[in-house]
C-alpha cells in the first residue's frame, strides 16, 4: 500500500558543500578507491572493536613455559590504510592519537548519522541529507558510488543509528559474493530481502510504527523525538534499490522521508527526485532534478568490490564475529597483501657486565617514546621520524637492515627517498645524543654488517629489561627461577609499547607485547596463588589494568576471590567486566555468569 499523504512534512533539504577546516577531502587507496573521512572514522573505530573482542575472547596461554600466539586473521589493507588517514588527522591537529579503547568509548555517544559526505565539487566536501534523500544515480560509476554510500552507512549502523534495505539482487550487485549476506546476519542494521516489493513492504510498515510513535509522543519528526527521547531506537533508514520509474511507493517513501528519518537512493534514473548519470571515473556528467546544480562537476567517492569486501569484513568482526575461514576466499585480481610481520620471539638484548657504568642515555618506549639522559627528558631536537625509528630498532636489539627498516616504517614513501629519510634520521638521533650528552664519540646508533641497531653500551632501554626477563622465563628449569623472572616483568611493564604511534609495525607489536606480558601475569599469578593467593591477586589486578577487556584475566581473579570466600569480590569484578564490553555492544560469556551465580549461591547457603 502507498503512504498517505504528508502534508506537514518539510521539503526534502538541499545538498549542501562544506569542508571541514585543515582536513583532507578524499583519501584514494591504490586499488582506485576514493572516500571520505567519514567512511575512514568508521572503519578506524571498526578495527578498534575488533581488536578488542579478539583480546577479550582470547584465551590465555599459561599452561606451556613460554606463549606461543596464533596469529589472527589480517585485517584488510584498505581498512588498514583508511585507519591510519583517520589517525592522522588528529596529529596534524597536533592532538593526542586515541587509543582503541579510546575511540570505542567515543563512538558510544556518537548521533545517528543524518548527512554523509559523499564527494568533493571545485574543491569542497558534498554533502547529502539522508532524511528525505530521493537521488538516483545511473552511468557506469553508479554502483561504484552507491556502494561507497552503503559502506559507510554500514559502517554506523551499529546502536540502532542506520539501517541499509537492500533487495537481494541489488544486494548482490553491489556486493558480489557472500559478504553482504553474512554480515545481514549479525548486523542489526543491514536488511536484505527477496524482492523491491517486499523492501517496499518492510519500508511501509516501519514509516506507519513511526507515525504512530510521533503522533503518541506528540513529536513533529523523528529528529524532535531523538531529542526528546534519545533511547527510541529509530535508526536512519536508507533503501537502496533498482526501482522503475516512477513508482507510486517508492516515491511516496521519499517524499515522507524528512519526517520520518528515511530516504532513498535509486540505482538508475530517478524522475521522482534527483537523477545524476555518473562516468568511470565517478564524475557527475548530467544532473537533474532539485539538487543538480548542486550535484553537476562533482566527483563522488567510490568503492572496488574487492576494497569493499575487505571493509564488510571488518564491519562483521567488529561485532565479535569472526567468519569462518575460507568463507570468503579472495579474488584473484585482489592485491596481494604481505603477511604482517609479527614479534613472534621475544629477542632480549645483550646484557651489560655488571662492572660495566650504567649507559648515559635511556630510551623509553613502553608508553610514549622518550629519550633522557642523566639531567632529565630530551624534550627538544628529535624529529618524529627519529623517534619513531628509536621505537622499531628497540624491537630489534640484533640490528636491522636499512631496507627492511625503511619498508616498515615509510611504506608510502618513494624508492629514491628512503634512504636519504633513514639517514636523516640517524643524523638527527646522533647529533641529539651528543648535544645532550656532552660525548661525542658514541655513535649511538651502530651501523655493522649491513644492519642498524641501537649500541647498548651507551643507551638502556625500558623494553628491553622485559624482554630480557621474558627470555629467562622461557629458559627457566624451575619454577623459583621462573616466579623471578616473571616477578621482573611485573615490575617493568609500565605501558603499552610506544603509544600515539599508527603504523602497522607498531600496532603488530604493541598487540604482541600486550598479550605475552598478560600471559606472563597471569602465569606468574599461578605459580604464587597457592602460597601466596594474595600476592596473585595484586598480579592479576595488574594484568586486568593491563588488558582490561580480557574476559579469561576476569574469570581467573573471580575464581580466585571465591577461593578466598569473597562473593561481593566476585560480584564487583563481574560488574567491572560488564562495563568495559557494555562499550563493545557484548556481555558476559556464560561460562563466567556461572562463576558469579555459583560464588553468591554458595554465600547464601553459607
Amino acid at each position: 500500500m502507498a503512504p498517505p499523504a504528508d502534508h506537514s512534512a518539510s521539503p526534502t533539504p538541499p545538498v549542501s558543500n562544506g569542508q571541514e577546516s585543515g582536513s583532507p577531502l578524499a583519501i584514494s587507496l591504490p586499488s582506485g578507491s576514493r572516500i571520505g573521512l567519514g567512511l575512514a572514522a568508521a572503519l578506524c573505530v571498526a578495527v578498534a572493536a575488533t581488536r578488542l573482542h579478539r583480546r577479550r575472547r582470547r584465551p590465555l596461554e599459561i599452561d606451556s613455559e613460554f606463549s606461543e600466539h596464533n596469529s589472527e586473521p589480517p585485517i584488510a589493507a584498505p581498512v588498514l590504510k583508511a585507519r591510519k588517514a583517520h589517525l592522522d588527522t588528529y596529529a596534524e591537529r597536533a592532538a593526542p592519537i586515541p587509543s582503541d579503547p579510546e575511540l570505542v568509548r567515543k563512538d558510544l555517544s556518537a548521533a545517528e548519522p543524518d548527512h554523509l559526505v559523499v564527494g568533493v565539487r571545485d574543491g569542497q566536501a558534498l554533502t547529502i541529507p539522508l532524511a528525505g534523500l530521493s537521488l538516483g544515480l545511473s552511468g557506469d560509476g553508479a554502483h561504484a558510488a552507491a556502494r561507497a554510500i552503503a559502506t559507510e552507512l554500514l559502517a554506523k549502523a551499529h546502536r540502532y543509528r542506520a539501517e541499509v534495505l537492500m533487495p537481494q539482487t541489488d544486494a548482490q550487485a553491489l556486493f558480489p559474493g557472500d559478504d553482504i549476506t553474512d554480515l545481514s546476519t549479525v548486523l542489526d542494521g543491514l536488511t536484505i530481502t527477496p524482492s523491491l516489493d517486499e523492501a517496499i513492504d518492510c519500508m511501509e510498515a516501519e514509516l506507519l510504527r513511526r507515525g504512530r510513535i510521533l503522533e503518541m509522543t506528540e513529536q513533529p519528526d523523528v529528529s524532535a523525538l531523538r531529542t526528546d527521547d534519545p533511547a527510541e531506537p529509530l535508526p536512519t533508514v536508507l533503501l537502496i534499490a533498482s526501482v522503475p520509474a516512477y513508482n507510486g511507493n517508492v516515491h511516496g517513501l521519499a517524499t515522507l522521508g524528512h519526517r520520518y528519518g528515511i530516504g532513498v537512493l535509486a540505482l538508475g534514473a530517478w524522475p521522482s527526485g534527483t537523477s545524476v548519470k555518473l562516468s568511470s571515473d565517478v564524475t557527475v556528467t548530467d544532473a537533474h532534478g532539485p539538487n543538480a546544480e548542486r550535484l553537476a562537476g562533482a566527483h563522488l567517492f567510490h568503492l572496488t568490490t574487492i576494497d569493499a569486501a575487505g571493509m564488510l569484513q571488518t564491519i562483521r568482526t567488529a561485532t565479535g564475529t569472526e567468519a569462518e575461514a575460507g568463507s570468503s576466499p579472495p579474488s584473484e585480481d585482489a592485491p596481494s597483501e604481505a603477511e604482517p610481520r609479527t614479534a613472534s620471539i621475544v629477542v632480549p638484548a645483550p646484557r651489560p657486565s655488571e662492572e660495566a657504568p650504567r649507559p648515559p642515555v635511556r630510551l623509553d618506549v613502553l608508553g610514549h617514546v622518550h629519550l633522557h639522559t642523566s639531567d632529565g627528558p630530551i624534550d627538544t631536537g628529535l624529529r618524529q621520524r627519529a623517534r619513531d625509528l628509536l621505537a622499531y630498532l628497540a624491537l630489534h636489539p640484533d640490528g636491522v637492515t636499512r631496507d627492511r627498516a625503511s619498508a616498515d616504517l615509510w611504506p608510502d614513501d618513494s624508492p629514491e627517498s628512503v634512504a636519504p629519510t633513514f639517514n636523516t634520521a640517524v643524523s638527527n638521533i646522533r647529533s641529539v645524543l651528543r648535544a645532550a650528552t656532552g660525548l661525542s664519540e658514541p655513535m649511538y646508533v651502530i651501523h655493522s654488517a649491513g644492519k642498524y641497531r641501537i649500541d647498548h653500551e651507551v643507551v638502556e632501554v625500558d623494553l628491553w629489561r622485559v624482554t630480557g626477563a621474558l627470555a629467562e622465563a622461557q629458559q627457566a628449569t624451575d619454577d623459583a627461577t621462573r616466579i623471578k623472572a616473571l616477578t621482573l616483568v611485573a615490575g617493568h611493564c609500565a605501558g603499552e609499547f610506544a603509544s600515539g604511534l599508527t603504523q602497522e609495525w607498531a600496532e603488530i607489536h604493541r598487540e604482541h607485547l600486550r598479550r605475552v606480558t598478560s600471559d606472563a601475569l597471569a602465569n606468574l599469578a599461578r605459580l604464587i596463588q597457592e602460597d601466596d593467593p594474595e600476592r596473585a591477586l595484586l598480579v592479576l589486578e595488574q594484568a586486568i589494568t593491563h588488558d582490561p577487556y580480557s574476559e579469561p584475566l576476569y574469570r581467573r581473579i573471580m575464581r580466585l576471590q571465591a577461593r578466598l570466600d569473597r562473593p561481593d569480590a566476585v560480584r564487583r569484578t563481574y560488574r567491572l567486566l560488564t562495563a568495559r564490553l557494555n562499550e563493545l555492544d557484548a556481555e558476559p560469556e556464560e561460562e563466567t555468569r556461572k562463576l558469579v551465580n555459583s560464588s553468591t549461591s554458595t554465600s547464601n547457603r553459607n
